[in-house]
């Protein structure tokens, strides 16, 4: 695979982050020294959509609770060359892709998805009242569905089986390259998480599945 990502980001703190400030706070705490501190409410949205190359490290180091995971083209070519199986390999590669063809989440009053659940409930993400819906890109280190994978793989690869990205996701849960966890509502109504180990996965479409940074980083050492 070729590899253009220098580094991933936990994209999720970031938007729980941006969701729960107001655009003067961002602005002020993103700012760096040597650039303008006024960040604009255009800026803002496109970081809320996690849009490609619109970000920059050094923003995201300012703001000193995200992690950020660097040295991709070295992981990536240890899972290539490690004892994974041919399917975790397949799957790790989607997973550590920025593709556009992996779908984007786009919030849905309609919907009750664990994955809706998940970004209303946890992360915070709400509707924009201008265009009634919110939809945030795919980028390493956000969190997918088992259909969301299943639908990327089709446009890859014909050959890519459900049962076999299942397979997959597994072995690299397994790893620790990648957390998997449910989405649970508690009796009084609160959302939470509930992790994963690898003998907990299935073709349950309600598992979430996100790139680890922390796994990745013992991976790698």
């Amino acid at each position: 695979m070729n590899v253009k990502l220098e580094y991933f980001y936990d994209c999720e703190a970031l938007l729980k982050y941006l969701y729960s400030k107001t655009e003067e706070e961002i602005a002020r705490e993103t700012a760096l020294a040597n650039e303008d501190k006024t960040v604009t409410k255009t800026a803002i949205e496109h970081w809320k959509h996690l849009t490609k190359n619109k970000l920059s490290k050094a923003r995201i180091i300012k703001l000193g609770n995200i992690d950020i995971f660097e040295g991709v083209e070295s992981l990536c070519t240890k899972v290539e060359h490690g004892n994974s199986t041919p399917n975790a390999k397949r799957v790790f590669n989607m997973l550590i892709s920025d593709s556009e063809k992996l779908r984007v989440y786009i919030t849905d009053d309609n919907k009750d998805t664990p994955l809706e659940k998940y970004m209303k409930g946890v992360l915070n993400v709400t509707v924009n009242p201008r265009t009634k819906n919110t939809y945030v890109n795919y980028l390493p280190g956000r969190s997918v569905d088992l259909p969301m994978l299943c639908d990327f793989g089709k446009t890859l690869n014909a050959n890519y089986k459900q049962s076999g990205i299942v397979e997959g996701l597994k072995v690299l849960v397994g790893l620790k390259l990648v957390e998997a966890f449910l989405v649970v509502e508690t009796t009084d109504g609160q959302i939470k998480t509930e992790q994963l180990a690898k003998e907990d996965i299935t073709d349950n479409e309600s598992i979430l599945y996100k790139l680890s940074i922390n796994g990745c980083t013992e991976y790698t050492k």
